[in-house]
């Protein structure tokens, strides 16, 4: 197959140090190293599907460039003569990237303690609650080193900590920084995000969902589809936890075997129905970042 692709790409080293202080005698600083090695590009064959390809790791850790560009060859092969869909009403994988936007911009909006005391959230009454599959479980882990974004305290100098979200689907709590820790007579959870030029806000500093099988998902699906890229997730409510995206990148599953790719079709749910609708999360992880915010866990099988 003669395929003249239109590439870009490169390598990058970020080094991040981060100091606080404040008039009460805080002095904290962390510095860290991150590698991205990153692959776009598409063919020129009409039709065919924009593909990416990104590491983000740790130092030294994470994929060779080498295996990023085999897995880009294969992307890229792969998205030829894409297959227009308008609905999926099958069996869904989403990719940790794709699932993981879904989530940074639903759940992760909902959980912060303004919005939930505020009445904000769809999930202002929920805590406690089950608002997902017994197959999730949902971890902030902030102080971990094997994650891009983890730091040893937060925006404000408070020590991050391992926060677990869902456990096995219940809610079991929300995420606070010094403010509305003190406004609802809680205490922060390490979770302020800020900028050199901002004021402290809550955010997720990690997503993390642990794997319930160590095996691929694809395998025994006869009919079903991947979803990689998604776009608008952004757009979602985290009022009311309604989203609606579409599938820019995506592939028909056929007897276990990843086939055709497709593009086009609109998903649109909320997020209770979306977690509830999981059946399992396994294969590779796979580490990606959105905004200040790490993602690291394997495929999810939504079925709706």
């Amino acid at each position: 197959m003669n395929i003249q692709p239109m590439l870009s790409g490169g390598v990058d080293r970020f080094i991040i140090e981060i100091q606080v202080y404040n008039t009460r005698g805080l002095e904290s600083k962390y510095k860290k190293t991150i590698l991205r090695k990153a692959v776009y590009g598409k063919s020129n064959t009409p039709s065919s599907l924009e593909c990416q390809v990104e590491d983000f790791s740790i130092l030294s850790e994470g994929r060779t460039i080498d295996e990023i560009s085999d897995e880009f060859v294969y992307k890229l092969k792969s998205s030829l003569k894409p297959v227009k869909k308008k609905s999926l009403n099958n069996k869904l994988i989403f990719s940790p990237t794709a699932f993981g936007e879904l989530l940074y911009y639903t759940l992760g909006q909902a959980i912060t303690g303004e919005n939930i005391a505020r009445g904000r959230s769809f999930l202002s009454d929920k805590i406690g609650g089950e608002i997902a599959s017994e197959r999730l479980s949902l971890i902030d882990w902030g102080n971990s080193n094997n994650f891009i974004s983890g730091r040893p305290f937060d925006g404000e100098g408070t020590s991050t900590r391992k926060n677990i979200i869902v456990d096995r689907g219940v809610l079991k709590q929300a995420i606070y920084d010094i403010e509305w820790g003190l406004k609802t007579g809680l205490e922060s959870t390490g979770n302020a995000q800020r900028s050199y030029y901002t004021l402290p806000s809550i955010g997720l500093n990690t997503i993390h969902i642990p794997a319930t099988s160590s095996n691929s998902l694809t395998h025994d699906i006869s009919k079903g589809y991947y979803i990689e890229t998604i776009s608008g997730a952004h757009t979602s409510n985290s009022v009311t936890g309604d989203f609606g995206v579409v599938v820019v990148g995506g592939y028909l599953i056929m007897n276990g075997e990843i086939s055709k790719p497709i593009y086009g079709p609109l998903i649109s749910s909320s997020c209770i129905s979306l977690l509830n609708s999981i059946v399992d999360v396994g294969g590779p992880e796979e580490q990606a970042a959105i905004n200040q915010t790490a993602v690291k866990f394997s495929p999810v099988l939504i079925e709706f």
